[in-house]
């Protein structure tokens, strides 16, 4: 939520094999741009009956009307059950007589300081059996220049994607029963159907015309505008979309909706609006205000989320104190159907946490993800996510669909939803063995290279694919999408002109140096070998295979050392334990610390354990027991009676380490 658009490109950059999308360090643009705005909709809003309308009349007007009128996605049914606990005293007579949406709208303005919300929801009471569109045509057409912009708001709700209001002109109530419970004049028909033909926004500038206080409709024609687009309004004045959102406050200084979309238009946390009121508010305060005049939307919570980093907090209006978890937590609370949200929950939490929602489920990271797809079977991320949180490459999970899919399987998915998911791309060809393919769910059979060929169609800069695709063409050169032709050495510089801290790519640029040679960086620097590992390790401290190849470049008899980043100097032996500390299972690691001692001689790993010669490598054999002089070196530090026993379980004799030493020299 750095803009109020979005940003479709939000992962992080990954540095390593693979990382889970929306990182919550990456908030800002963690869900997907249509979540930023509220959008007012009023898909399958059913005619209520009579006895609903009157108890709704009589009890809810104060307050409930505005929130139904902009209550997103959400139906007017959903009143049923609060309806169905009233006592009976309350039921209204069984023979109302009908009531003429013009009087139904007036009185509720008299009832609401957003007549804004009671007109719409007035306009469909009574026993009329008009449904929302032709409720609000009838408005559209009266005389009363605020009913009128009333109706033309409401029917700019009813034009879907642009499309003409006249597409669902013989709409019917839900009893499927056309309406001739009124008594408008043919005239104030002839008036309503003009207005059919507009598209959104121009009926919200007619609503604004007839009313040019209409706070509402200044905000819901903010939300039709992309950025830096402006509009002409009919008294001339030409304005932004943060302008109609600070003019809806100056009319409507309650409208949640325009508190949190006019948060949405700053591009930073530090930018601040100044209200007509004489108010300078920045981001966060924009949207606790929005909190403050409708605790119960989900959206606000949901940006406010978004202004946190680490472990900040805020303060809510109510007092309560929360952080960003909290925060996404309650957003669930006042809509768990919001699907990102518990993908953004779930990249909070390390592999062991749950989380308690406050429908008292608990759930962990897979979860949380599998609950996003039951919400949304579309999310993209939700299924990268649990691709990238598999144990193993053989391990499935079961969809909320009842499919059961694998590490691949999973990306392919991720990319049936976003084409253009550039690390599902990347992640997937890790997936693939030399000359393998997959087929994609468009039809496509793409091989590794033509996978992260793909991945920079998406994202030219994304440096990890450059650096994959350069470690795959040791021999060949590749062809970009501007037509520019690298060799591998060109695709880990260019890596690094995209990203100048990007560990693998000083890692690989590093291993292709020998001796004296150095390499020329897109920053000027010229580096040895030495030096590109020690950049590797500034960038990534954890990097195991850069502190590996250091140690080698350094003699064993710990006479010299090398200094990090970090000011810590370290000799080759260092090196070696903390490539270990890093990777537990780097064979390597073990092997050349138990190659660099002596006799009796142990060292200390990073876990506390001391070791000596003969248990390092027995490690090291049981992490790899394919390497013949792994078998070699142990044999011969056995005697002919001794037995070596590996951490797997395995018995071995000085006997059976040397034939197993010629029959791998065999293979």
């Amino acid at each position: 939520f750095s803009n109020h658009r979005g940003d479709s490109s939000f992962l992080p950059d990954i540095n390593q094999s693979m990382a889970e999308a929306s990182d919550p360090s990456h908030s800002a643009a963690a869900l997907d741009a249509r979540y930023v705005k509220h959008h007012i909709t009023t898909d399958d809003f059913p005619p209520l009956s009579c006895q609903q309308c009157s108890l709704l009349y009589k009890f809810f007007v104060p307050h409930l009307f505005f929130h139904l009128s902009h209550a997103f996605n959400h139906s007017l049914n959903r009143l049923d059950p609060l309806l169905a606990n009233r006592s009976t005293d309350m039921q209204p007579p069984t023979s109302p007589s009908p009531i003429q949406p013009a009087a139904v709208a007036a009185e509720l303005q008299k009832h609401s300081t957003h007549r804004t919300g009671a007109g719409v929801a007035g306009a469909r009471l009574g026993d009329t059996g008009l449904g929302f569109r032709e409720a609000a045509a009838r408005l559209a057409g009266m005389d009363d220049t605020r009913l009128r912009a009333v109706g033309l708001w409401a029917l700019a709700h009813c034009v879907d994607d642009g499309e003409s209001d006249d597409d669902d002109d013989d709409e019917k109530d839900e009893e499927g029963q056309e309406n001739d419970n009124n008594d408008h004049t043919n005239e104030d028909q002839d008036k309503s159907k003009d207005t059919e033909t507009r598209d959104e926004r121009q009926l919200y500038l007619a609503a604004l015309e007839c009313d040019p206080d209409f706070g509402l409709a200044y905000a819901c024609l903010g939300i039709t505008l992309d950025p830096d687009e402006t509009v002409t309004l009919a008294d001339g004045r030409t304005l932004t979309e943060a302008e109609l959102y600070v003019e809806a406050l100056r009319c409507a200084p309650a409208c949640a909706l325009a508190y949190s979309n006019l948060g949405s238009t700053l591009a930073a946390a530090t930018e601040t609006v100044t209200l007509a009121s004489g108010q300078t508010l920045n981001q966060q305060q924009l949207f606790l205000e929005a909190v403050r005049c409708e605790p119960g939307q989900p959206w606000p919570y949901l940006k406010l989320a978004a202004t946190l980093v680490g472990d900040e907090t805020v303060a809510l209006p109510d007092g309560r104190v929360l952080g960003q978890r909290g925060l996404y937590v309650e957003t669930l609370r006042h809509d768990p159907a919001i699907a990102p949200v518990y993908i953004a929950l779930g990249s909070m939490l390390s592999d062991s946490e749950t989380v308690a929602l406050t429908d008292r489920r608990v759930l962990g990271k897979a979860q949380l993800y599998l609950a996003a797809l039951a919400h949304d079977s579309e999310q993209a991320r939700a299924y990268y996510n649990l691709a990238v949180i598999l144990p193993d490459a053989e391990a499935t999970i079961a969809l909320p669909d009842g499919r059961a899919l694998g590490r691949r399987a999973l990306y392919v998915e991720a990319l049936r939803c976003d084409p253009d998911f550039s690390f599902a791309y990347v992640n997937l060809s890790d997936t693939l063995v030399p000359d393998e393919s997959v087929v994609l769910a468009d039809g496509r059979t793409l091989d590794s290279r033509g996978l992260l060929l793909e991945a920079l169609r998406c994202q030219p800069r994304l440096g990890r694919a450059l650096v994959l695709l350069g470690v795959q063409c040791a021999d060949t050169v590749v062809t970009l999408a501007d037509g520019r032709v690298l060799d591998q050495r060109g695709l880990f510089l260019e890596a690094l002109r995209c990203d100048a801290d990007l560990d693998i790519a000083y890692y690989n640029a590093g291993v292709l140096l020998s001796g004296s040679e150095t390499v020329a960086l897109p920053d000027g620097r010229v580096l040895t070998e030495r030096e590109m590992y020690l950049e590797a390790l500034r960038c990534n401290p954890d990097y195991a295979n850069a502190y590996f190849n250091l140690a080698l470049l350094l003699p064993d008899d710990g006479n010299e050392s090398v200094t990090l980043h970090d000011g810590r100097a370290l000799t080759a032996r260092m090196l070696f334990v903390e490539a270990q500390r890093c990777d537990p299972h780097f064979a390597a690691a073990y092997y050349r610390l138990g190659a660099g001692l002596g006799g009796s001689e142990t060292v200390a790993l990073a876990d506390g354990r001391v070791l000596g010669r003969k248990q390092l490598y027995a490690i090291a054999l049981a992490l790899s027991p394919g390497v013949a002089v792994l078998y070699s070196e142990l044999a011969q530090l056995l005697d002919d009676k001794e037995t070596l026993v590996l951490d797997n379980g395995q018995h071995f004799t000085r006997q059976q380490l040397l034939e197993t030493v010629a029959a791998l020299d065999g293979e």
